[in-house]
């Protein structure tokens, strides 16, 4: 195994402990759930694909949908294959969730924290949310709920 797939490796299993081992949590909302799922589902494919992340929400899909390694991680976060098409979508807005795919595939996007310096890791976000704010799901499996503020903050390409 390559020094780099090693590396990927671990920061999978790191993914999965951040995030409670992949199940859900019992006072977690649906769309935290899903959002954060999303977030470590993204790292399970990194995994398996020597570190490279999925091009679309539709590759991750079609990982996920198959036999084996795809099985495999949507189990480790409670999920069955019919639950797939309604893990995409936040239970809050409606909306499909928005996935910011690394540029080349292999880095994760890199965005200004709120503070101006701190780097974070946004991969998924509510495409609109509800009542002034949004989900975002980090690169490790961690979520946060942000106001549109600092929403534009952490993804300032957004609409």
């Amino acid at each position: 195994m390559s020094r780099a797939a090693a590396l990927l490796t671990m920061l999978g299993t790191l993914t999965l402990g951040l995030a409670g081992c992949g199940t859900k949590q019992e006072t977690e909302s649906p769309v935290e759930h899903n959002i954060r799922s999303l977030a470590v589902l993204v790292g399970r494919y990194r995994g398996f694909n020597q570190g490279k992340a999925p091009a679309s929400p539709e590759a991750l899909k079609a990982f996920l949908k198959a036999k084996g390694p795809g099985e495999s991680a949507l189990k480790s976060v409670g999920l069955q294959p019919g639950e797939i098409d309604s893990l995409f979508q936040s239970p809050r807005d409606g909306k499909p969730f928005v996935y910011l795919a690394p540029k080349g595939g292999t880095g994760m996007p890199a965005m200004p924290g709120p503070d101006g310096k701190t780097k974070k890791t946004v991969v998924f976000y509510e495409s609109v949310g509800a009542s002034g704010s949004r989900w975002v799901a980090y690169g490790l499996g961690a979520i946060e709920l942000v106001d549109d503020a600092t929403f534009k903050q952490l993804v300032p390409d957004a609409p």
